[in-house]
């Protein structure tokens, strides 16, 4: 099965097993506080047209697993807060599990490192796309 993913650092991966990419973000100071990240993307089908009213569920450690619905284009956006204890002090990033459908087998499921802004700061959008096999 090929899965792609594609991120706002222009980056993109295929491949025969699960997925794995980091997309940067701006750091702030730390303040010891939980971390905040908003991720965006759209799901798509194996030809490239868009999978409408679909779900994505998102798992990343020190955040409630977060399912978002997606539009009838088959976009998607919500915002993350993990807890202070799942950020490293030097990177603020945290691995995070994709799969969509979010209920019953995945049709496509991928690991994405997201980067998280601690702090009353402005987050930068980050990009998931999901495609299926």
């Amino acid at each position: 099965m090929t899965r792609s993913y594609r991120t706002s650092c222009s980056c993109m991966l295929t491949g025969l097993s699960l997925a794995s990419l980091a997309c940067s973000s701006p750091t702030a100071s730390d303040n010891g506080g939980p971390g905040n990240a908003t991720v965006q993307g759209q799901v798509t089908s194996a030809l490239g047209g868009s999978i409408p009213n679909t779900t994505v569920r998102i798992a990343c450690p020190g955040v409630a697993a977060v399912v978002v619905a997606t539009d009838a284009v088959g976009r998607y956006i919500t915002n993350l807060e993990t807890s202070a204890s799942s950020l490293t002090l030097t990177s603020n990033r945290v691995s995070c599990h994709f799969s969509e459908p979010a209920e019953g087998t995945a049709r496509v499921q991928l690991d994405a490192e997201l980067g998280f802004v601690r702090g009353p700061v402005l987050v930068a959008l980050q990009t998931v796309n999901l495609q299926e096999p």
